[in-house]
């Protein structure tokens, strides 16, 4: 979901319109999906969540394998203060955050993932997750 979302924040006509929120919504059968979820709040904590996200979706083939090091590597590597990544991981900030955007998810209907809403509805389209498909579709609301 990375590429398309990302067209969609920097595309000039949207700018300033639309708001993305990520939730965390890990996958039970994914044993890394929690652990890599909390390791990219941790990121998040100092600003780079985008940046953590995509080094785990790079290196998805050794999430299987992948331990606290793995995730501390990752955070080495995009410059974070390695300190604050493991003070935060061991707070259980991230947990607790998880745990709620889990709740959440439940409650508003999330079976798996991507799942994306927009203005509160859960989008669907046969166009899929092109950015012309997600642009199509919030365009109708701008027009309301």
């Amino acid at each position: 979901m990375g590429p398309p979302l990302k067209q969609l924040i920097k595309d000039p006509a949207l700018k300033g319109r639309i708001k993305v929120v990520f939730k965390q919504f890990p996958l039970g059968f994914h044993k890394a999906a929690k652990p890599a979820a909390v390791a990219s709040l941790a990121a998040h904590d100092q600003g780079k969540f985008w940046e953590y996200h995509d080094k785990i979706f790079a290196n998805q083939t050794k999430l299987k394998t992948a331990t606290a090091a793995t995730y501390e590597g990752w955070a080495k590597e995009l410059g974070l203060n390695l300190a604050k990544f493991k003070a935060y991981v061991a707070s259980g900030k991230g947990e607790k955050i998880v745990e709620n955007d889990m709740k959440e998810g439940r409650a508003g209907g999330v079976r798996g993932t991507p799942s994306i809403y927009i203005n509160g509805r859960k989008y669907q389209s046969s166009a899929g997750y092109s950015p012309a498909a997600f642009k199509s579709v919030i365009n109708k609301y701008f027009k309301k």
